[in-house]
């Protein structure tokens, strides 16, 4: 019955100095808000302590109680039933999806432990309400009722049962329990394959400078250097690091050393483990497989299988082609025999070699000069003001609500309708810290009644650049800024839905949708109508040219087909028994 998103500028002006790192503030309009006392960390009230976690979980947990009663025990059949259903979905959420957030991205290791309690408690008690029998049966009472609902009551009344029913509604109490059970399990599952990530990032191993080459000076350069042994540079296992490292150094034991160390190996137990709960949680609801539940009321999962095999297919005809190019490659560096087998280590340098030997390539990070993340902000502002009339505003943020230094509050806002919602900036590696690019949602947009504002959705954007030294501007590769138009995509889908019910706002909408918006605005980063807006040289400021775009975008599709077999592969195994 209830999931959460963690169970599952202005046109032509620059919003943006011309550095956008730690050392420089954003030199945008900047709007004060005064905040209610009370407001904490990622605006969540009474968040200000590790300790605070506690207390709120537990605050949660009672009002739901309060909610449950008022859902289960009004004689009544009425729409409004929906309303406290919902009002039950937003109260949890909001503490389960910050506790996501901050025991991601928070910077002390007790805040983040903190929240990794309250998020196992309060995900516990709402997998034990996705069995609840009671607001099952008001929620039937209200479908069977002459109460005629609108469209988007409808929807929110069908999303609920799909909800209740993968919750066991329909078994016996034993078989529920075992339901529940097993979706508590994928829920504890979930949560330690995320923590053993964020452990692996914790790891680094150094080497000589020498041994790296030809990574670039100014790289080499920017790397801690080793406490033990000062001759020593440390590399991290963040993957930004890791994926330089394997498309540059042309040494193959630095390259498998790196790429040995980054791999998380607990989390292949995990992982099986997993695989082996949604089996049996497929099992218990008389599912073929776990698929077939995630497509229980679209087509049938031979479809999306046959689309995946024979896609699969496809790209591995090209695929062979290009191994046997990177295999004569790697004989040529390494030796005649060599070049047998091509290793995870061996692919992304060997597939740079390939696109080298075949063109001159134009290589994203050397258009990095065009993508200052100042100016790459400018132009994720520019868009939404050209396209819904709304600026990205910086804003002030209350004392304390900020989780680290590095955070920036924006907001968007419409000249008549004020502000539609807030996005926290957090786009810096560090330790312990998620260590890929995601939005998290904070909380939804909903109606929150006649007389009462509509609750304004909150996000947080995570990513991972590397950060400038001293008042460098921040370069981004072209594929960094393609992530972070993706990321806002997600952002201005999550702002900009209005519905009535946060259960279906914005990300929270259909799996088949939600992906849309994000990849519309990836396609942004490669028009050159909307580059040569804010695409300029951090050097001599000029606009990036569409020359430069066109052999960019040629050159992208050029030896690709290796790497393009994982999705595919990935994806097939939601089908799958494990093995």
């Amino acid at each position: 019955m209830l999931r959460c998103h963690s169970l599952r500028g202005r046109l032509g002006r620059r919003l943006f100095s011309t550095s956008f790192s730690r050392k420089d503030g954003i030199a945008v309009s900047s709007v004060h808000e005064t905040e209610a006392d009370g407001v904490g960390q990622f605006g969540l009230r009474g968040l200000h302590r590790p300790s605070d976690w506690s207390k709120i979980s537990s605050k949660c947990i009672e009002q739901c109680d309060a909610l449950v009663t008022k859902c289960s025990t009004g004689s009544t059949v009425s729409p409004i039933v929906l309303q406290h259903l919902d009002e039950l979905s937003d109260t949890l959420c909001r503490v389960v999806d910050c506790a996501e957030l901050c025991r991601n991205v928070h910077p002390d290791p007790d805040f983040r432990s903190a929240a990794d309690y309250a998020f196992s408690d309060v995900g516990a008690y709402m997998q034990g309400l996705n069995a609840h029998a009671a607001l099952y049966d008001a929620l039937v009472k209200l479908e069977a009722s002459d109460h005629e609902l609108s469209a988007e009551e409808r929807i929110m009344s069908a999303s609920l049962r799909k909800d209740f029913e993968q919750g066991g509604i329909g078994l016996g109490t034993a078989d529920r329990g075992t339901v529940v059970a097993l979706n508590s399990r994928m829920h504890e599952l979930g949560s330690q394959f995320t923590q053993n990530l964020q452990q692996n990032t914790l790891k680094e191993i150094s080497f000589h400078p020498e041994a790296l080459k030809p990574l670039p000076s100014v790289l080499i350069k920017s790397l801690k250097r080793s406490s033990s042994d000062p001759g020593k540079v440390i590399i991290p296992m963040l993957p930004s690091a890791v994926s330089t490292v394997m498309q540059w150094v042309s040494n193959p034991t630095v390259r498998r050393k790196i790429y040995e160390a980054s791999v998380c190996h607990p989390n292949t137990e995990v992982l099986k483990q997993l695989l082996n709960v949604r089996e049996e949680l497929a099992s218990a609801l008389s599912f073929e497989n776990y698929l077939s539940i995630s497509l229980r009321d679209r087509a049938s999962t031979e479809s999306p299988m046959r689309f995946l095999e024979s896609l699969a297919k496809e790209v591995e005809k090209k695929a062979r082609q290009e191994v046997r190019i990177l295999k004569s490659l790697k004989s040529e560096a390494e030796g005649a025999g060599s070049g047998v087998h091509i290793y995870p280590w061996d692919r992304s340098y060997y597939m740079a070699q390939a696109k080298a030997k075949l063109s001159e390539p134009l290589d994203g990070s050397s258009l990095c000069e065009y993508f200052s993340l100042s100016s790459c902000v400018e132009g994720m502002g520019m868009l939404v003001k050209s396209l819904f009339g709304i600026d990205l505003l910086e804003c002030e943020a209350s004392e304390n609500e900020l989780w680290h230094p590095d955070v920036k509050k924006m907001q968007m806002r419409h000249e008549t309708e004020g502000v539609l919602g807030y996005i926290y900036l957090d786009l810096y590696p560090r330790a312990g810290k998620y260590n890929h690019a995601a939005q998290f949602t904070i909380r939804c947009g909903r109606d929150q009644g006649p007389g009462v504002d509509y609750q304004k959705p909150v996000v947080a954007l995570v990513c991972n650049f590397t950060n400038a030294s001293g008042s460098d501007p921040v370069l981004l590769s072209h594929g960094e800024a393609e992530t972070l138009f993706h990321e806002f995509g997600h952002a201005c889908h999550s702002l900009l839905s209005r519905t009535k019910f946060q259960h279906l706002s914005g990300t929270r909408g259909p799996v088949d949708f939600v992906e849309i918006p994000s990849h519309l605005f990836e396609h942004f980063i490669w028009d050159h109508r909307v580059l040569s807006k804010f695409a300029r040289s951090v050097y001599t400021g000029r606009a990036i040219s569409q020359n430069e775009i066109d052999r960019f975008q040629r050159d992208s599709s050029m030896v690709s087909e290796p790497g393009q077999l994982r999705p595919p592969r990935f994806a097939s195994m939601q089908g799958k028994s494990p093995r």
